[in-house]
């Protein structure tokens, strides 16, 4: 195989062949390698139907994707969908892994994590990243066919950068903290957002987009589980009518609260009642 202009070094590229299961069923690999490159290197694509994963071991990789310019540096991961043109190029010596990947929920859980989070991402602390990159590679270049352990390999990096980027106390402002705290407190009551937002001190358009930046849902929809959570522990623990749980929860009628609940569950309160849990 020709070796492209800038690349000092490479172990790969491992390709893999998967199963028709995997390819229904599962998150499967194209291809992979490590790469030790340098300026010149320069990749620009317009198409193809894979999503890329990245992780940078050292220096840094530029990258113009989606109308956005940024560079992923040591330690951070990075993550394209290649059906959007991308360009990524190395302008000073830089080491990483990558490898190509489709299949699964690939499309949903990519689609979501650029929504919220963006393209890059540093390595969650503790995470084990860099040895899920390493597994990959080492699977890929033994020819492993073990389908399984590599979507495995796949779902658990996708799953920490959801876990690393999710809202924790200590990443939560004082005034989102104020008002999630008084949903909490008074979600069997009628709220208007102009209550809440009020508990926060800001207008209302900045208290609702730092809410849903810091907490990852909108103001009403975090009410909204709140309250459809409590609905399923009282059916659960009591007895009380199905009218009677959806006054307490804060719907303001019996016919709102069991569409809410339907659409969540798809199940009415009193199916959900009557399952064993």
């Amino acid at each position: 195989m020709k070796q492209e202009a800038g690349i000092l070094l490479r172990d790969g590229i491992y390709f893999h062949q998967a199963s028709e299961f995997a390819r229904q069923n599962l998150q499967y690999i194209h291809w992979g390698a490590h790469y030790l490159c340098d300026h010149p290197y320069r990749v620009e694509r317009d198409y193809m139907d894979s999503f890329l994963f990245f992780y940078i071991l050292d220096g840094s990789l530029a990258f113009d994707y989606r109308g956005s310019h940024f560079e992923a540096k040591a330690s951070h991961i990075a993550l394209l969908d290649c059906k959007y043109p991308n360009i990524y190029y190395a302008e000073q010596p830089v080491s990483f892994a990558w490898f190509h990947f489709s299949g699964g929920a690939s499309q949903l859980l990519c689609d979501r994590l650029y929504q919220s989070l963006g393209s890059v991402f540093p390595s969650p602390k503790g995470s084990s990243a860099r040895k899920l990159f390493s597994n990959i590679l080492n699977l890929l270049s033994i020819n492993s066919s073990n389908d399984i352990e590599l979507s495995g390999y796949i779902y658990q990096l996708l799953c920490q950068l959801f876990y690393k980027n999710s809202a924790s106390t200590e990443d939560i402002s004082l005034p989102v903290r104020k008002a999630a705290e008084y949903m909490k407190d008074n979600y069997g009551n009628p709220l208007f957002q102009e209550e809440v937002c009020a508990q926060a001190g800001l207008s209302l358009y900045h208290f609702t987009r730092l809410f849903k930046k810091e907490m990852k849902v909108p103001p009403h929809e975090y009410l909204l589980n709140l309250r459809l959570q409590k609905a399923k522990e009282l059916l659960t623990d009591t007895s009380l009518s199905v009218e009677e749980v959806g006054l307490r929860c804060g719907f303001g009628s019996t016919s709102h609260f069991i569409r809410a609940f339907q659409k969540d569950t798809k199940l009415t309160p009193l199916k959900f009642r009557k399952i064993k849990l």
